[in-house]
């Protein structure tokens, strides 16, 4: 079977983009160009009053609310937590705490009271910003967490800004975002990101994949630097509009598309799946639509394919909270191999090398080791934690991501798991995204995942979660025949477990973790 015809990507050439020092200067420049250009909007509040501002309206919103902030006391440094779903209150909020010089903490509403409790003890924010319609335990978290903040409503924030409008206070090479990680070995960390980071990552981001005046949904959590970078800065420095959604609906989000006349289709490979399995998606009016988009984790190749199959320009990169942006992007003219295979080449002025993680030393081209980064957006610090953010750095100033891979022969990188999912068996090192792409390979296997499984001879095994094409007929006990051959026998998985679905964390990715408790629970 031939592979599908995608159309070249055509990139904005960097120096179209303006470079300027700050996040709001961008806010100023677009609002002083036209008074019609649309700059954030609501599809939805869940409590929150649904806006669509233009740029205009956005500064004046931005300066209103950093007039609020000062008020109550909020100097540059300080922390300013904000519980929110999607929405453009949110985003006003973000861009008025950098205005004022300080450091945003976007908090997720599905976080449990636990999550908020721990993330606020270590934060110790200045000010929330709290939307009414959280859960009463979250608000009470919220309180005991942080019994010195001034707590107010985010649904009250002023509309309008004052006669004389603040100053821009904000210093470009200091921190303005603060993330925390997912915490999946650990204790989350609180990743300190800077404002020139995220400006210049988002010029580096528009050059490759991004659109003059473009319009993006925005479904993300606003905790993570997918909604606030990729999806929200990105957008910012091209003067284009983000449509907010309060939570991630498919068939709404397939609406807004053709009701919004969405530029991009993106997100990670899950919610891709996700609308391509609604009943409309065949029937939807994506002619709006010029790219399309996914990072976070590989996409499976049955979907790859669907995709493909609208013959749209597609686009695959890489990068994590730590390096505010992606490091790597794929071809203006990558096919689906590429596209499916790797996270293409390095952006020219960033420094992406595969080392040896335990002496940081650079490996051979072909060899497995850890993806070491240097970038403008390389984190400032982890708040609080000197140590950690020492460990992290190299002595020659390249960030360990913790992450696998291998350069092939075109000096594409390709993923090969987290260091800390590869796993012994019998004494080899086995990687899951090897074994998982060689299961997707198969016809009937739509998705699959590896985890690591206690054996008592070979101290590990895999056991791969499947998720089969409907009506499927694959027996599992006949898939190690099948893989006879692709793989070596020690990477071969000894157990399948057929579902129907994988568990997704907030962010949209599989929940890993919660598939390895599985693996080894004694219920298998």
């Amino acid at each position: 079977m031939n592979a599908p015809t995608l159309e070249v990507w055509n990139r904005l050439n960097l120096s179209e983009i303006p470079k300027l020092p700050r996040l709001n200067d961008y806010v100023r420049v677009f609002a002083g160009q036209s008074q019609s250009q649309l700059a954030a909007a609501d599809r939805d509040g869940f409590g929150l009053p649904v806006d669509r501002l233009t740029y205009r309206e956005l500064q004046s919103r931005i300066e209103g609310v950093q007039e609020l902030l000062i008020v109550h006391g909020v100097a540059a440094g300080d922390r300013v937590a904000v519980l929110s779903p999607p929405h453009s209150r949110a985003w006003v909020s973000f861009l008025a705490t950098v205005r004022s010089g300080a450091v945003w903490l976007g908090l997720n509403p599905r976080y449990g009271a636990t999550e908020l409790e721990y993330i606020l003890t270590d934060a110790t924010p200045k000010l929330i910003l709290a939307w009414r319609g959280a859960a009463q335990a979250q608000l009470d978290a919220l309180k005991s967490s942080a019994p010195d903040a001034t707590l107010l409503w985010l649904d009250d924030v002023p509309s309008a800004a004052h006669q004389t409008p603040s100053k821009d206070f904000s210093e470009p090479d200091k921190p303005c975002l603060l993330v925390y990680t997912s915490g999946t070995t650990g204790d989350p960390k609180g990743a300190l990101l800077r404002q020139s980071g995220l400006v210049e990552c988002s010029r580096v981001q528009a050059h490759h994949y991004g659109q003059a005046s473009g319009r993006v949904l925005n479904p993300l959590p606003m905790n993570h630097v997918g909604s606030i970078c990729d999806t929200g800065t990105t957008t910012l420095v091209t003067g284009g509009a983000q449509v907010f959604m309060a939570d991630f609906d498919p068939a709404d989000y397939i609406a807004a598309i053709e009701e919004e006349s969405i530029t991009s289709l993106g997100g990670v490979p899950t919610m891709l799946q996700f609308l391509m399995a609604q009943p409309q998606f065949s029937k939807a009016d994506l002619s709006s639509v010029a790219r399309i988009l996914w990072s976070g984790s590989p996409m499976p190749r049955p979907a790859g394919q669907a995709l493909a199959a609208l013959g749209l320009p597609m686009h695959n990169f890489y990068g994590m909270t730590e390096t505010t942006g992606s490091l790597t992007f794929t071809d203006p003219d990558a096919g689906l191999d590429e596209l499916l295979e790797t996270v293409g080449r390095p952006h020219a002025d960033y420094g992406v090398r595969i080392a040896d993680a335990a002496t940081d030393l650079p490996l051979e081209p072909g060899e497995v080791g850890e993806i070491q980064a240097r970038s403008p957006g390389v984190l400032h610090s982890y708040l609080g934690r000197p140590e950690a953010t020492k460990d992290a750095i190299t002595k020659d100033g390249f960030y360990k991501t913790g992450d696998l891979g291998q350069f092939d022969a075109n000096g594409r990188l390709c993923l090969r798991g987290r260091a800390k999912e590869m796993f012994k068996s019998g004494g080899y090192n086995v990687y899951p995204a090897e074994i998982e792409a060689a299961l997707e390979e198969l016809d009937e296997v739509e998705e699959a995942v590896v985890a690591a499984k206690s054996d008592p001879i070979f101290f590990e095994v895999g056991h791969a979660f499947l998720r089969i094409a409907p009506k499927s007929k694959l027996d599992p006990k006949d898939i190690k025949d099948r893989l006879d051959g692709r793989l070596a026998n020690y990477k071969i998985p000894k157990s399948f477990e057929v579902v129907e679905e994988f568990p997704i964390l907030p962010i949209g990715k599989v929940d890993r973790q919660a598939l390895r408790r599985r693996a080894n629970s004694d219920t298998l």
